[in-house]
C-alpha cells in the first residue's frame, strides 16, 4: 500500500494525553533539527480509552473546513467541558480554547486544590495587586480557570 506523502501543515494530531501533544509543539532538543511544530493539534479530556463518538462529532463540526496549508499558522486547542459533563456523556456543552500552550497544560495536569491556588496567587500578585501578565494569558480562552482564579 502506498500512502500520500505527510503534510504537515494539513494534518491534526488528536490525543487525550499531554506528553503525546506536546511531543507535537516542541523543538528536538540536543542539537536536533526540527523548528517548531510538526501539526495541529487538538487536546482531549484525559479518558485513555481512544476516541469516542462525541470527540468525531466535534473534530467534524469545528476542525473540517478550516483553512490550513503552507504559510498558515499551526493553531493548537484544546477542547473541555466547564459543566461538568464528561466526552462519554456529551450533550454539546464542551468549550474549544484555541490558544492552548504548555503552560495552560501544566496548570490543568495540577491536583485541583494546587490549581486554585496557582490561579489565585496570580490574580493578585500583578501590579497594583492586580492579575500577573501570566494569569491574563492563561485565562483566554478558558471559563473554566478564570472561574478558579476568583
Amino acid at each position: 500500500t502506498r500512502f500520500p506523502p505527510f503534510t504537515q501543515h494539513e494534518t491534526l494530531f488528536v490525543d487525550d494525553g499531554v506528553e503525546n501533544i506536546q511531543s507535537v509543539w516542541e523543538d528536538y532538543d540536543n542539537g536536533g533539527n526540527r523548528e517548531g511544530p510538526v501539526a495541529h493539534t487538538l487536546r482531549l479530556p484525559y479518558m485513555g480509552n481512544g476516541l469516542v463518538e462525541s470527540d468525531l462529532q466535534l473534530i467534524e463540526e469545528k476542525f473540517c473546513g478550516v483553512e490550513v496549508g503552507e504559510g498558515r499558522p499551526f493553531f493548537h486547542a484544546h477542547s473541555f467541558h466547564h459543566d461538568g459533563e464528561t466526552r462519554e456523556n456529551d450533550s454539546g456543552g464542551r468549550v474549544v480554547d484555541l490558544g492552548d500552550t504548555a503552560a495552560k497544560c501544566a496548570i490543568d495536569l495540577l491536583p485541583p486544590q494546587d490549581k486554585e491556588d496557582v490561579l489565585r496567587a496570580n490574580a493578585t500578585s500583578g501590579p497594583g495587586g492586580g492579575p500577573t501578565e501570566h494569569l491574563d494569558k492563561w485565562l483566554v480562552g478558558r471559563p473554566d480557570l478564570a472561574a478558579k482564579a476568583v
